[in-house]
């Protein structure tokens, strides 16, 4: 095995084997609706083209994992938005970390399992939506949040999610463009 390198930059961990990390990419707003339809082949086979090795989609909903020879999770970012909106013709947004992040953000998930409620992780990529989102007045009841590093962990009532009020919240224009969520069920998956 090869050197280890660890170091906290832009507020990403990268952890790696010298010359190769592993980045897990979440799409948002892909496969939803009948909109921004992607197939997971096709997906797999645009991240392979751009260099990327062991490269492994997971369910339908833009979930990617792969390794690259790049440590630079906002470089990968860019270049993945760039080909997914040009070979699909929309405006991609992408959310790259890597899988030592992601374990770390699943890790500290700081909510008990409720029978009834799911369990989500919701990556924000911008201090003010994320301050915006954990200012959200919850009852705890139907939802609850708490702030982490670079995400909002939240638990919210099975059917409730996209009326609860953190849902209508990372919704909005000025929000949703810098936020993805995942259940924790898919997030561990990707690990």
């Amino acid at each position: 095995m090869g050197v280890v390198s660890t170091r906290r930059a832009e507020g990403l961990l990268r952890c790696s084997v010298v010359g190769v990390t592993s980045y897990v990419a979440l799409l948002r707003g892909i496969n939803v609706g009948g909109g921004n339809k992607i197939l997971m082949a096709d997906l797999r086979g645009l991240v392979s083209g751009l260099g990327h090795e062991a490269v492994r989609t997971v369910l339908a909903s833009g979930n990617v994992v792969f390794e690259s020879p790049s440590d630079d999770p906002a470089a990968v970012r860019a270049e993945l938005e760039t080909a997914l909106s040009e070979r699909y013709s929309y405006t991609a947004i992408v959310f790259v970390l890597t899988r030592e992040l992601l374990a770390e953000l699943a890790a500290a998930y700081p909510f008990e399992p409720r029978e009834g409620y799911h369990d989500y992780l919701m990556i924000v990529d911008d201090s003010d939506a994320l301050a915006e989102l954990a200012a959200v007045e919850t009852d705890g009841e139907l939802e609850r949040t708490r702030a982490g590093d670079g995400c909002l962990y939240w638990q919210v009532e099975r059917g409730q999610t996209l009326q609860s009020r953190v849902g209508k919240a990372s919704g909005v224009r000025r929000i949703g463009p810098h936020t993805t969520s995942r259940n924790l069920n898919t997030v561990r998956k990707l690990l």
